[in-house]
Formats: structure tokens, sequence, C-alpha cells
């Protein structure tokens, strides 16, 4: 049961700030003006993300916390590149 939970609140948690993230870095192409309120909905299910976590990860090891978090900055990652590039895999190369 707690890996369950441990999972869906660390994909909530991750896929909400790569979102947010996404969102504060998009506010200068006018974002914001777009869906002014998605922004701080996706704030409240990050912090819902994160208070789940803190009670889950308690009951597990560090292995596991470890999975899972290099699991979650893949997930970031892809749901930030989705809402800056509107690509998933957007490859970001330097100039």
């Amino acid at each position: 049961m707690n890996y369950e939970l441990m999972f869906l609140f660390a994909m909530i948690y991750f896929i909400a700030e790569g979102i947010t993230e996404g969102y504060t870095w998009g506010a200068s192409d006018n974002i914001f003006e777009i869906e002014p309120r998605t922004y701080h909905i996706y704030r409240l299910i990050e912090n819902i993300g994160i208070i789940g976590l803190v009670l889950v990860f308690v009951f597990v090891n560090i292995w596991q916390i470890l999975a899972l978090i290099i699991t979650g900055l893949a997930l970031y990652e892809m749901a930030f590149c989705y809402i800056r590039y509107d690509n998933a895999l957007y490859n970001k190369t330097s100039k």
C-alpha cells in the first residue's frame, strides 16, 4: 500500500512542478493571459503531492526514494518541456 501511495504522490508532485515551472518560464509568452488560474491550480496540486510524499517517505527505505526521485525528475522535465515548447521530448541544445 505504501508503494502505491508513494508513487501516486510523487507523480502528482513532479508533474505539477514541471507544469508550474513551464508556466513560469513561459510568462514572457503571455501564457498567464490565456489561462490565468491554471498556474495556481497546479501549485495547489503540487502542494498536495508534497504533503503526501512527506507522509509516505517515513515508511519506505532510501533506495525506493532515490528511484522515485530519478523517475520523477524525468517526468518533471517532460512536463516542463511540454508546457514551454509544446513537445514533451524537446531536445534542448546549447548554442
